[in-house]
């Protein structure tokens, strides 16, 4: 009984060792400026609205066509651009998904057969938008690396409102000038007919606010902004983790010689 409760104790230890620290990245956007005056009429006639989704923030934008004419958008030639660096929109390696069921033969028990059925799933580089409707275009993420504080006089110790209640953590704040990092996202949509030229929407985003705590996304309150996270675990989670998963193995061999 007492080597059952060790090894629950354990395992336990294990479920609860792995830490990780998430950083919260707060984002302003900047004006969205068009290409033309032709461009600006177009854009006129589209909704347009900036997400970031998930660790590291994937680009959601959706496009809501109001004009009474088709529009396009070339994913080839849209972009963000990240400290000077281009990242297209457009992802042009293949995914494949399949399932296999294998079943043994009546006839002869030592031979099985295998059935796979899969598909090819391809980023598409240009979407049609009909009049009257939306897409959600998708791009690469922002940021997979934490950002460094600054100088601890800047950090403030803060009560962070969750859906749980109140929760004590780290942040500190940018001005425009201060900004540790710019976003430009560049789009390229082509009004639908022959010969028609593509008009460039860009919008930037600086970073305002970054927040270091050990909350997770789940009970994390954005109150609506611009946010995402950056997930990192910490070495202390890890290294805990093996010390109890080599405790688990210890005496579950322990209680075998039993």
């Amino acid at each position: 009984m007492k080597t059952v409760t060790l090894i629950l104790s354990l395992l336990v230890a294990l479920l609860f060792s792995s830490c990780s620290t998430y950083q919260y990245v707060g984002l302003t956007p900047l004006k969205i400026d068009a290409s033309d005056d032709v461009g600006a009429s177009l854009t006129d006639s589209l909704e347009i609205n900036y997400s970031f989704d998930g660790d590291g923030g994937e680009i959601q934008v959706e496009i809501f066509n109001r004009s009474m004419r088709p529009v396009l958008v070339d994913k080839s030639k849209s972009s963000l651009i990240r400290s000077g660096e281009t990242i297209p929109f457009f992802d042009n390696t293949s995914r494949i998904s399949s399932t296999s069921h294998s079943r043994q033969s009546y006839v002869n028990d030592r031979d099985y057969y295998t059935t796979t059925n899969g598909e090819i799933q391809t980023d598409p580089s240009v979407l049609f938008i009909p009049p009257d409707s939306k897409v959600n275009v998708r791009g690469p993420v922002l940021e997979q690396s934490f950002f460094d504080f600054p100088d601890e006089n800047q950090v403030e110790t803060v009560n962070l409102r969750t859906d749980n209640g109140y929760y004590k953590t780290r942040t500190v704040s940018f001005s425009g000038e201060e900004t540790p990092a710019t976003y430009r996202l560049f789009l390229t949509i082509i009004p639908y007919g022959k010969d028609e030229a593509p008009v460039f929407v860009r919008q930037q985003f600086i970073v305002n606010r970054l927040t270091n705590t050990s909350l997770s996304p789940g009970y994390f309150t954005n109150d609506g902004e611009n946010i995402f996270f950056i997930q990192k675990s910490t070495g202390f989670g890890a290294f805990m983790g093996g010390v109890a998963a080599i405790a688990v193995v210890v005496a579950l061999v322990v209680a075998g010689g039993a």
